[in-house]
């Protein structure tokens, strides 16, 4: 490729000049899936613009570890004035036009790297930076002033919650490698179990639970965070004791929320450039004693639904916590229990639950801060899942009985069904014989759908599964024989999705008492076919 060079080469070609100015923001993860793969492709052959990234990287650590000043008043008009010059000569470099170039230039060059000699390995050179670079540095200087300004002015704010702050060596500058299924290794305490996933590319993202402190019940527990990075699935070293974790959402590959129950009350945590704080936004949730799911949005907008305690009403309640433009609103539901929650926008989100009156399905609307819309579901079925494309394009996975009556000798038998959300109604999806024989469906839009199907014994195994693309159902060979269960499916890309799963682990006689377990595994759909993570043998 013209301009290109590896590890060896003397100084910065073409394509670098074209990357320069997206270096900074793609340390900071702040740059969309597509471009910062991209640029990862790129920065991994070559030094120049490794050497680049890791100059930026180096930022981050010398402002936690330095002083904060106290900028003078005069500062700030100055400061906005130089910034806004800046990013007016920034935008007549047309950066997205030229970022579209060297993204097709990348896929070429890695589709022709098969028979491409390589070059030998020896330290990149450093030389005076482009005035691309140049410009781009001017602009980040001001930007890490003002990030300078806010950090001083947002502690002399009042109100604020900072409790439980705990400094951790921020990741993000590291350049993640590709990670080829085979590749990645995970490793799991003995005891852990895993409830949710998020995803922030195909080889990295978080996985929360808990670890059970003793192998006896009654037992407390404490949290378990996994992080892939560098291909290894690890457990993180920040970790609160009497407590466990439900959910955890990803508003960039910066920054995460993760809620559970610790003891008696809610656990909310948030992870930002390093950073790990357990505040809880004592005002909105003072009457509740679990946080269950947590959704995050890229334009930084966070719902939470927690439950408050039977005892207090007589009956448990669903809470929705809504955080925006830096403030935490309540939203009340009727709804006594809660399946699923997805944003729909900006203020806008659905959820799936119960009422205990009723014990019927329904779907709640809330808009602008209030809820707009109950719509119950027929009686019988069962939501489990929710997903939000668009204002007028929503699905939703359930199960609908089809037979028996939950007696031993007639055990009610369950199929899964599909449902869409059109912007005015919610209508079931005819699913034929696919749906009539699956024992696990999740939909991810029109045309695109995973489907699980089981020995029908006891114990039931996976067996089989198959994949919807483009509206034609395809089999995926299953190579496992032991895996009971596939939740919190996640598609990264159409080709690349996570998963969590569940085997049973041995028999095991503790003092006389024989306890049976399960174990949580990590699975991944990659290259057309499935690998799985984290199975203790």
């Amino acid at each position: 490729m013209s301009g290109s060079h590896g590890i060896g080469s003397e100084g910065s070609g073409e394509q670098c000049r074209l990357l320069a100015p997206s270096l900074a923001a793609f340390v900071e993860g702040a740059l969309p899936p597509a471009e910062m793969q991209a640029i990862a492709a790129h920065v991994a052959g070559c030094g120049w613009c490794a050497a680049e990234v890791a100059a930026y990287a180096a930022v981050t650590p010398l402002l936690r570890e330095a002083t904060s000043p106290t900028p003078p008043a005069s500062l700030r008009a100055g400061l906005y004035a130089r910034i806004a010059a800046e990013a007016r000569r920034a935008s007549q470099r047309h950066r997205t036009s030229k970022l579209e170039i060297v993204m097709r230039e990348t896929d070429a060059s890695q589709t022709s790297a098969v028979s491409a000699p390589t070059q030998p390995d020896r330290p990149p050179s450093r030389r005076r930076p482009s005035p691309a670079i140049a410009r781009w540095g001017g602009l980040v200087a001001a930007v890490l002033v003002v990030g300078l300004l806010a950090g001083v002015l947002s502690t002399r704010l009042p109100g604020r919650n900072t409790m439980g702050q705990v400094p951790r060596p921020t990741a993000t500058a590291t350049v993640q490698r590709a990670c080829a299924p085979n590749d990645i290794q995970a490793s799991l305490p003995a005891r852990s179990s895993l409830t949710d996933l998020a995803m922030t590319g195909p080889d990295t993202g978080w996985a929360v639970g808990s670890v059970a402190d003793s192998d006896l019940l009654p037992t407390t527990s404490h949290t378990l965070i996994l992080r892939l990075s560098d291909c290894q699935w690890q457990p993180i070293s920040y970790s609160v004791p009497n407590a466990s974790l439900e959910s955890v959402a990803a508003v960039s590959p910066n920054e995460i929320w993760v809620v559970g129950t610790q003891g008696q009350g809610p656990l909310l945590l948030h992870y930002k450039d390093g950073v790990w704080s357990t505040a809880v936004p004592l005002i909105v949730a003072a009457d509740l004693d679990a946080f269950l799911l947590v959704r995050a949005q890229p334009n930084g907008e966070v719902w939470i639904a927690g439950r408050t305690p039977f005892s207090l009403r007589g009956s448990s309640t669903i809470v929705l916590l809504h955080l925006a433009d830096g403030q935490w609103t309540r939203i009340e539901t009727p709804l006594d229990d809660v399946s699923d929650l997805a944003p729909d926008g900006p203020g806008d989100a659905w959820l799936v639950g119960t009422k205990s009156s009723s014990q019927v399905y329904e779907f709640a609307h809330v808009q602008g801060g209030a809820l707009t819309q109950e719509i119950p579901a027929n009686p019988g079925i069962e939501l489990t899942k929710l997903h939000m494309l668009a204002a007028n394009d929503g699905w939703a996975v359930g199960y609908v009985p089809v037979g028996g009556n939950d007696t031993g000798n007639n055990p009610l038998i369950m199929r899964p069904l599909v449902l869409h959300y059109d912007g005015t109604r919610w209508t079931q999806e005819p699913g034929g014989a696919m749906y009539a024989s699956a024992r696990g469906i999740d939909v991810f839009g029109q045309g695109m759908a995973w489907a699980y199907y089981t020995n029908g014994g006891s114990p039931e195994y996976i067996v089989s599964t198959r994949r919807e693309v483009g509206g034609s159902w395809k089999n995926v060979a299953w190579p496992f024989n032991d895996v009971q269960s596939i939740s919190r499916l996640t598609c990264v890309t159409s080709d690349d999705c996570w998963a969590l799963g569940s085997y049973p682990l041995p028999d095991r006689n503790i003092g006389g008492v024989v306890v049976k377990g399960f174990g949580s595994l990590l699975l991944r759909f990659a290259n057309g076919g499935w690998y799985e993570y984290g199975h203790v043998k």
